[in-house]
């Protein structure tokens, strides 16, 4: 397990220098340079095939063939498995939603702290007064969850009955249930409606009021500028340009990068 500290870091959660993948020698990610403050809700923006998404597969341990430096306070992460980065504190949302549609829907919140009560097979076989306690513990912690993200009067539902916005809900709470430190949402509102878009905007400040620190991609850019203290614009697998929504709207690159210099970043 990676040993990340409890205590609050001063500065930046996270850390990405220099971080290089090629496939077949094309630089998906070509020496980018990242910053997370701690506490902050940072977003990843721009255009299609900039390398976002493969920048937080290196980030998060699911690619492991790059080179460059992710540190989260201070702690050097390259070359982990995505369990034990996980278990250190940095949990992360896939583009494609990950449930499980014949459970329920508070079942598939309590399967997310599996990895994480550290109950053992013995235990659990046993049903010892141990075990129960961190089942009790775990149900409590998912009911709570559930409410957060308006999920509660679902709780009982088969998890494949859910629309999809409600099941971008779930995935989200069933990260939450580890207390991460920090959150990778890739694309937590594509396709959804402006309303549930609203609603997790509303549920990610809560989550950040509580210490969590979230990096954001995604292509809703009026959102993102909205909710995000800071951004990332990225392009040809680099940093742009990093920087508050007000510096990032009018910026004569990013509007070159992004939009092909015709339109304001936040249209």
């Amino acid at each position: 397990m990676i040993g990340l500290s409890n205590s609050t870091v001063a500065g930046n959660l996270l850390e990405v220098r220099n971080l290089r993948r090629s496939f077949a020698g094309v630089h998906a990610v070509d020496g980018l340079d990242l910053d997370v403050a701690q506490g902050s809700i940072t977003g990843l923006i721009g255009p299609n095939g900039c390398g976002k998404t493969t920048s937080v597969n290196c980030i998060s341990g699911f690619d492991r063939a790059f080179t460059g430096q992710v540190d989260m306070a201070g702690v050097p992460l390259a070359g982990s498995a995505p369990d034990v980065i996980a278990r250190g504190g940095l949990m992360r949302t896939f583009q494609a939603i990950r449930v499980f549609d014949s459970f329920t829907v508070l079942e598939n919140v309590k399967l997310a702290m599996q990895s994480f009560d550290q109950a053992t097979v013995v235990q659990m076989l046993a049903r010892t007064p141990a075990f129960r306690r961190i089942e009790e513990g775990t149900e409590a912690m998912a009911r709570e969850l559930l409410e957060l993200v308006g999920l509660k009067a679902k709780a009982n539902d088969p998890a494949g009955e859910l629309s999809y916005g409600q099941k971008k809900l779930l995935s989200l709470a069933g990260i939450l249930m580890s207390k991460p430190r920090l959150v990778i949402l890739d694309e937590p509102v594509a396709g959804v409606n402006p309303t549930r878009a609203m609603e997790i905007a509303g549920i990610i400040r809560s989550v950040q009021a509580r210490g969590t620190t979230f990096l954001i991609i995604e292509h809703n850019i009026p959102f993102v500028m909205r909710l995000c203290d800071s951004v990332v614009v990225m392009d040809r697998g680099k940093r742009l340009v990093q920087g508050t929504p007000d510096s990032i709207r009018n910026d004569p690159a990013v509007l070159e990068a992004y939009l092909g210099g015709t339109a304001n970043v936040d249209s």
